[in-house]
């Protein structure tokens, strides 16, 4: 009886020792090309042989048993793309593979958020003036709405250091016209009155702008011909649907308003030039 397990076991173990010299290992070492850190929690998958070990806190991992011969190994891990090699196993040794993932990424299944950029509010035009590199100031169409302004000129009037002389030639830092530029959306425009080097502000209405800009200083994407600041007038996008305003304004005189004064009654034709005989 004990011959006979002598003789399984070392059946048993023969078996293990030419099992183990027809087998070699796998080790994967798997970093991030973006920042050089080891990347943990990769799958290292050999799918014919059903092998799967994942990638420890220094991104590696190993693969025990893998017959000799060629084998397809993967390397699969979410948000990168699936790297693949075969890789030639021999007996009693381990095969080892570098993976270095670049950035670029495989995305198969994943939600794409579009929005519009509000340029419009007081909060968005505060942020940009803290991110802006030179000096500027600007007024929101969320401004003009809360007052009384018709036109950029009216606008421009409660941007500080801008004057507006004649209600329509603006004047900054104390600069006279001819050393201030106007742009309307990015690109500069001629004025139409020769003799003003500067486009006349009252001519774009306040319902038709989304901000106007104000920059004192230069930076490298500016037009290089002033010296007292650019005027930036941004006009709204084309609307997605039709829109309408109506205003009605009104106003009176002091001096004369529901107060008599002379006057000549006329004949009941005056209106259409035809004198019916009252003088």
């Amino acid at each position: 009886m004990s011959m006979t397990r002598f003789f399984l076991a070392l059946m048993v173990n023969t078996t293990f020792l030419l099992a183990q010299a027809n087998t070699g290992n796998v080790s994967v070492s798997v970093i991030d090309n973006a920042d050089g850190q080891p990347v943990i929690g990769a799958n290292i998958v050999i799918r014919t042989l059903g092998k799967v070990a994942q990638s420890d806190v220094d991104g590696k991992a190993t693969l025990s048993g893998i017959p000799a011969g060629k084998h397809k190994v993967e390397v699969i891990n979410f948000g990168y793309k699936t790297q693949t090699k075969t890789l030639t196993i021999n007996a009693g040794k381990t095969t080892t593979w570098n993976v270095v993932y670049g950035l670029k990424v495989e995305a198969k299944l994943g939600t794409v958020v579009k929005a519009k950029r509000i340029s419009n509010t007081t909060a968005s035009l505060i942020t940009q003036r803290k991110k802006a590199a030179a000096a500027q100031d600007a007024v929101s169409y969320e401004q003009m709405q809360r007052s009384p302004d018709s036109n950029a000129a009216d606008a421009a009037k409660r941007v500080t250091g801008v004057t507006i002389v004649n209600d329509n030639t603006i004047f900054v830092r104390g600069l006279g016209e001819r050393y201030s530029g106007v742009q309307v959306a990015g690109s500069s425009i001629p004025s139409p009155n020769p003799d003003k080097r500067v486009v006349p502000l009252d001519i774009f209405p306040a319902t038709l702008l989304d901000n106007i800009i104000v920059a004192k200083t230069y930076t490298p994407d500016m037009q290089g011909e002033f010296g007292g600041g650019l005027v930036q007038i941004n006009p709204k996008e084309f609307p997605e649907e039709e829109t309408g305003k109506v205003s009605i304004s009104s106003g009176f005189n002091s001096q004369t308003t529901f107060k008599d004064f002379r006057t000549y009654d006329g004949g009941g034709l005056d209106a259409i030039g035809i004198e019916d005989g009252t003088r």
